[in-house]
């Protein structure tokens, strides 16, 4: 298109869109809603798909976890220490499990106590609904909020434990008290931090007589995306033990993740349909306002992709303008979630916002927009040049 071609189409353009200025308002609004529907939700349901599966890595499996094919894994610290050297690895864990009875007040219940080598991990100390989390210098225990209550939840029944009490737990060859140095685990129960005892690993360690073993050593990664990799990486060092990462442990973590999709892919489709009928409805009623403009124009030399030209210039501003306002609004909602995190009964939820998520929505709303001004052009433009000068 050549310059002077280029102002005419961009003037007549611009004029329709000033002409007016409150319906252009209310479209270029509807219209940032949309792309919030588009980004925003899809974010929002990432960061709560995130949080329900990092409750169970951080909780339950690792992001790869090393298991014994039979007993218990034997020379756990060597293990210990050559998994640690890998590349992208944020921490390694020894875990010792043993049923016991647990009893506090004449109540009793059964329950797995875990013997954790990493008492400072942070997934364990965010977690706490009370108190504090376990000390390497000291013989104390953490309780699963499920003890506390007194009602049975899930398979455990609650006995109405307190923080700062003994509890007497009473396993297969030991029978011990324990002071609770605090309580863990979410409303919901997610990760399984809410049914179970912790305490430190020397101390399961020396009441089991599992010196040096352990049934599971659960590696947390910098990057979960990087699991399959280092399972890889794992079993090219011939690392004894069925080695297994998350989504493999876990088949409820992995149909979350896919349920989820499928609600994204939907919020999608839906987000589309609105950004295109909301531009598409515009530029209709534009174009059946100005059919004897358009005739004119056309019967004093203008081509008929003049005209096709002008209404899809006129739909990309308003859709460019709308994506503007609308990566504004969704960025300063995810800045204000990632600050504030809401908190759930499955844990704190924030957005997860990536670059990629904003430029393909916003790619696919710019798509949308021309395709919403060129339909409704298209269609004027094949009308005859004196049907729409008679046009009234």
């Amino acid at each position: 298109m050549k310059l002077n071609k280029a102002k005419f189409v961009g003037k007549l353009a611009l004029r329709d869109i000033r002409e007016d200025k409150k319906i252009s308002a209310i479209v270029v609004l509807m219209l940032s809603f949309s792309f919030l529907n588009l980004v925003f939700f899809p974010a929002f349901i990432n960061g709560l798909s995130f949080t329900f599966t990092e409750g169970i890595i951080e909780g339950q499996t690792g992001h790869v976890a090393i298991e014994a094919e039979e007993g218990r894994l034997e020379n756990a610290d060597a293990l210990v220490r050559k998994v640690s050297k890998l590349q992208n690895v944020e921490k390694v864990e020894k875990i010792i499990e043993a049923p016991v009875k647990a009893s506090y007040n004449g109540e009793t219940t059964n329950i797995v106590v875990k013997g954790t080598s990493t008492p400072q991990f942070k997934g364990y100390r965010s977690r706490l609904t009370s108190g504090e989390f376990l000390k390497e210098e000291t013989n104390e225990a953490v309780a699963g909020r499920f003890l506390r209550e007194d009602r049975a939840l899930g398979s455990v029944e609650g006995i109405g434990l307190e923080e700062g009490k003994n509890l007497k737990l009473q396993g297969e060859n030991f029978s011990t008290e324990r002071k609770i140095r605090g309580i863990i685990g979410t409303q919901g129960g997610i990760g399984g931090l809410s049914q179970q005892i912790f305490l430190n690993y020397r101390d399961i360690e020396e009441l089991t007589g599992a010196e040096n073993q352990a049934d599971t050593v659960k590696v947390i990664l910098e990057d979960r995306d990087q699991s399959a990799e280092f399972k890889k990486r794992l079993q090219e060092l011939n690392t004894k033990g069925e080695i297994k990462t998350w989504d493999e442990q876990s088949n409820l973590a992995e149909a979350i993740e896919g349920t989820f999709t499928i609600v994204i892919n939907i919020l999608s489709v839906v987000g589309f349909i609105v950004a295109l009928a909301a531009i598409g409805v515009v530029i209709f009623i534009n174009t059946s306002k100005r059919v004897r403009e358009m005739g004119i124009i056309r019967a004093i030399g203008a081509r008929r992709k003049r005209v096709i030209q002008i209404f899809v210039l006129e739909a990309f501003i308003f859709g460019a303008t709308g994506l503007i306002l609308g990566n504004l609004i969704t960025i300063s909602i995810h800045n204000y979630l990632t600050a504030n995190p809401i908190s759930s009964p499955i844990g704190m939820i924030s957005t997860q916002l990536s670059p990629e998520l904003m430029i393909t929505r916003s790619a696919g709303m710019l798509i949308v927009s021309l395709i919403a001004g060129f339909i409704p052009a298209y269609v004027l433009s094949k009308t005859e040049i004196v049907e729409t000068i008679e046009n009234r």
